[in-house]
């Protein structure tokens, strides 16, 4: 149970500050706090995904290792979800936040209208 409780902690310290978000067309680098449901986010190869969401543009994979132990990439396609502090492992990915999606950074949930509270 320490050696899980150690994991959690290192991968909540390796959370991305900010994040690429699509704003009037344009992708405009925000903090990642600032996310709110529906909000389109681009996502770099090698970069973690900073919250729950799914893909919704292009094809790339994720390594999923720090929140199930698998060692093997997972394929992503339109529609499939992502899951927040995995790693786009390909090309750039085009997510959006689901609806209740979990920010990686402080575990946050939303409680407002689109927008995420502690």
């Amino acid at each position: 149970m320490v050696a899980g409780s150690l994991q959690f902690s290192s991968l909540l310290r390796s959370a991305p500050e900010t994040a690429w978000r699509r704003e009037n067309g344009d992708w405009v680098e925000v903090p990642a706090d600032s996310l709110g449901i529906d909000d389109e986010l681009l996502v770099k190869p090698g970069d973690l995904f900073p919250v729950d969401g799914e893909v919704i543009e292009g094809a790339t994979s994720a390594d999923e290792s720090a929140l199930t132990g698998e060692a093997l990439p997972v394929s992503k396609r339109v529609g499939d979800p992502v899951s927040a502090g995995t790693v786009n492992l390909e090309d750039q990915g085009l997510s959006r936040c689901a609806p209740g999606c979990r920010l990686h950074r402080n575990l946050r949930v939303d409680h407002g209208p689109g927008r995420f509270q502690e």
